[in-house]
């Protein structure tokens, strides 16, 4: 199926460089490239709306935020299978790592950074990994958003174990993860005064900006793990982006370790590195969560929680952005329930009451 592409960005040399990656993705149409937020307008109709809009963040006249917020309210007339997805075009720097954050919250479906380097033809090419993944992406999200079934074999129980005794819970989470924190962690927050860790897939230099915008909506204290960093109540702790976060014990106390190591996982931060990690410290005390993203990272990790004797909860096809890590989560039997991401709170209060 032919995907129809809006460019939007106030550097003609940048649109330029976008289009010759997007023309040598097959089944690609570019319907047309534009310098700024009020030019999409006119395409918000049923007739003439785009697939996927690229939408940069810094624009004159009308930025990337407001312009977004005009999508969505046009995507609100729309079935899911029609919806326009967003894709947000970043830089690295503090100010656009904080409206990056803003507009995944608002529903853009992830963002690519702009090569900075002084290498033409190496931006060109760090240009096109990013793009030919996202756009892999977006086709996963286009297909799941169709109806068509994910493979779920197994059917589960609320078995609950009143021995159990409780003392971390990590969640691993990928594509739509900044959104749907923002509708767990401040229920969760009020449910349990657990420590929780969180690896989101994210490159260096936007989980900070994150850590802060949840931290403003959360009961309990968000912040992006550092190294030597103690493990406490009342603490949530995200892992730095494009770094693994692990833990370790010395004497009665755990501390996080930071790493850069990701040559066996080509994800970052890893999941499956997380989940082992506190797995081999907290083991039946452990509640694993693998939420909505793309991908299998989680599903090698929640092995190691299984036979540890941890608890594992997936989030449901429904309620994902992403239905690829819960769903290959899920498949290895692994699971002991799934749960809407609305409902996750609730059952965690029940399982530390």
């Amino acid at each position: 199926m032919t995907n129809r592409i809006l460019i939007v960005d106030d550097s003609i040399l940048f649109r330029k460089s976008l289009e010759k990656v997007f023309l040598e993705i097959s089944e690609i149409v570019i319907i047309d490239s534009v310098w700024n937020g009020k030019l999409v307008l006119p395409y918000l109709t049923k007739d003439k709306k785009p697939d996927l809009i690229t939408l940069d963040i810094e624009m004159p006249e009308m930025d990337g935020l407001e312009t977004l917020k005009h999508i969505q309210k046009f995507n609100n007339t729309l079935i899911p299978e029609e919806r326009i997805e967003i894709l947000m075009i970043s830089s690295k720097t503090v100010t656009g790592g904080a409206i990056t954050m803003k507009a995944l919250n608002l529903g853009a479906f992830d963002f690519i950074l702009k090569p900075a380097g002084e290498n033409p033809e190496q931006n060109l090419q760090l240009l096109r990994i990013q793009v030919e993944n996202k756009i892999e992406l977006f086709r996963t999200i286009k297909k799941d958003s169709t109806g068509v079934e994910a493979k779920n074999p197994h059917k589960y129980s609320e078995i609950l174990d009143s021995k159990n005794k409780f003392s971390l819970i990590a969640i691993g989470i990928s594509t739509g993860g900044p959104k749907a924190l923002m509708d767990l962690l401040p229920d969760l927050s009020k449910a349990t005064d657990l420590p929780i860790i969180i690896a989101q897939h994210m490159p260096e230099g936007f989980t900070k900006s994150l850590a802060s915008m949840l931290d403003k909506v959360c009961g309990h204290t968000v912040v992006e793990g550092r190294d030597g960093m103690d493990i406490e109540k009342g603490n949530i702790y995200l892992a730095p982006g494009g770094f693994n976060l692990l833990l370790k014990k010395i004497d009665d106390k755990v501390h996080i370790a930071i790493n850069k190591n990701i040559a066996q996982n080509k994800y970052s931060p890893s999941v499956d590195q997380l989940f082992r990690s506190v797995a081999s410290i907290y083991r039946d005390e452990l509640i694993s969560i693998i939420m909505t993203g793309m991908g299998n990272d989680g599903t090698a990790g929640i092995s190691t929680v299984k036979r540890l004797g941890g608890y594992i909860i997936a989030q449901d096809k429904e309620s994902s952005i992403v239905w690829g890590m819960p769903g290959r989560a899920i498949e290895t039997g692994h699971v002991d329930i799934v749960l809407g991401i609305k409902d996750i709170a609730e059952h965690i209060s029940t399982l530390c009451r």
